[in-house]
């Protein structure tokens, strides 16, 4: 898994000591080509692969808000995702949401393409995010239009700017803990720009 081209949810075993890593929505709106709003409007699990890429999913969308990103030639995009643990389903479910989505480019020429950030927390049912919008914060975004400001406020913290990832260990008395806990520790990926007191492993 190379974090670099997705959002990471990871669970790492040594022994019995478990650590459980995941994106922050600051780290999804830096390293995201493209952050958009999309009403998705069919799921099909197939094998695809382009170049170094391969996918097990084609969710076509329609594009409804872009946050970040150029506006595509059309608003009817394609996304690939892979398939992680939780399956096909998660994706199914969302058929006919508007859903916020965190994409890298691949193709934009008669049809604009995509791939899904992060496989786990690259996709938001704003209709009912749960506890998938994890902030840098240690806290989580409760409905759409929490997701939806905060997302624009973070990216427009993070124009021009470059940054590095930084991990922050959850403290155990916060929302965020309540979501990722799996284990001995949990840590969030944010951009050491916005989150100075971020180091550069896991201690």
């Amino acid at each position: 898994m190379n974090p670099a081209f997705y959002l990471l949810s990871v669970l790492l075993s040594v022994g019995t000591f478990e650590i459980n890593i995941a994106n922050s929505v600051e780290w999804n709106c830096y390293e995201a080509n493209t952050v958009a709003v999309v009403k998705v409007t069919s799921v099909q699990e197939e094998k695809f692969k382009l170049m170094d890429y391969e996918s097990d999913a084609t969710i076509d969308a329609t594009i409804i808000q872009t946050f970040k990103g150029m506006e595509p030639l059309t608003k009817n995009i394609i996304i690939y995702s892979r398939l992680t643990y939780i399956g096909g389903e998660k994706w199914k479910n969302m058929i006919g949401k508007e859903v916020l989505v965190f994409m890298k480019d691949m193709i934009c020429e008669r049809q604009c393409a995509y791939s899904i950030f992060d496989d786990d927390y690259g996709m938001i049912n704003l209709d009912a995010p749960g506890s998938r919008a994890l902030t840098g914060k240690f806290t989580y975004l409760k409905n759409k239009t929490e997701i939806n400001d905060y997302v624009t406020d973070c990216i427009k913290k993070l124009k021009g700017k470059t940054a590095k990832r930084g991990f922050l260990e959850v403290p155990f008395d916060t929302e965020a803990h309540g979501a990722l806990y799996a284990g001995s520790s949990c840590y969030l990926i944010v951009p050491d720009v916005l989150y100075p007191k971020a180091t550069e492993g896991m201690r």
